[in-house]
């Protein structure tokens, strides 16, 4: 539920648990949204509203999945979303869809961001539409970035685009925009990163990288984490030795060279 960046070791799956934030905003029955109308309707108890007729949680065919942004991802790894998701038995109408230069105008993805859900973006076109109004901020529930040790400084686009969105969502909430006695919110950031080696080369590079992310935590979560060492402790790896014999030629080489190092070292 907290914004932040999530480092993990080399090899342990990060477009897996990026994959399972996408699921989990992109459910409309068992995810965000439904949680979302279960916390809606708590606040509308506490500040003593009554609740709407056209309350989504009172009708789920009728309940808005949240808009969300995924930032950062090579062409690759988009199909290896897209397949992952597919394995797991995402509903097609609920699978992110893929927004890149051949995806229309202006108008056409505006068009597209009214219905919510869950958008794979290259940063480019997303920083365009934040700039002409096409993606409102208002309406962005959040991102999620991948790759986040390349989110570092003025010059990341990135690190432009959660500028232009914190601030957006900080100046309506300070005119009210929202208007319905609930707290503000100021939309989630997520990032994920499995190469930690990237994290500290330079001065203060993991402080210059979340204030890029606009987030304030931290997640370490190495090979040898105690959830992360059960984990794999509870799967082990099949290992396979394989032995090539060596061929007559590759003997006569490699008793010459043995010969060679000891004479070298006498």
């Amino acid at each position: 539920s907290e914004d932040g960046l999530v480092v993990l070791g080399r090899g342990l799956g990060w477009l897996g648990l990026l994959a399972s934030f996408v699921r989990f905003y992109g459910d409309v029955d068992n995810g965000y949204a439904a949680s979302l109308d279960e916390t809606t309707q708590q606040q509308q108890q506490q500040y003593q509203q009554p609740p709407s007729s056209e309350s989504a949680s009172n009708n789920p065919q009728r309940r808005k999945p949240p808009l969300v942004f995924v930032l950062n991802l090579r062409d690759n790894e988009r199909k290896i979303l897209l397949s992952t998701l597919s394995s797991w038995g995402m509903p097609p109408s609920q699978l992110p869809r893929i927004i890149t230069n051949e995806s229309g105008q202006n108008d056409e993805r505006s068009a597209l961001y009214a219905r919510g859900g869950v958008f794979v973006i290259t940063s480019r076109i997303l920083i365009v539409d934040l700039l002409t109004g096409a993606a409102n901020a208002k309406n962005i529930e959040g991102m999620l970035v991948a790759h986040a040790e390349r989110v570092c400084g003025e010059k990341s686009i990135e690190a432009f685009i959660l500028r232009i969105f914190r601030s957006q969502r900080y100046y309506m909430n300070s005119i009210g925009g929202y208007g319905n006695g609930a707290p503000p919110s100021r939309g989630f950031v997520k990032a994920f990163t499995d190469n930690p080696s990237s994290l500290v080369s330079g001065f203060a590079r993991v402080d210059k990288i979340l204030k890029s992310l606009q987030v304030q935590r931290l997640y370490l979560y190495p090979r040898f984490h105690e959830s992360v060492a059960e984990e794999l402790e509870a799967r082990p790896p099949d290992v396979m030795e394989l032995h090539q014999p060596l061929s007559d030629d590759m003997k006569r080489i490699q008793h010459n060279l043995a010969a060679a190092i000891r004479a070298c070292l006498r």
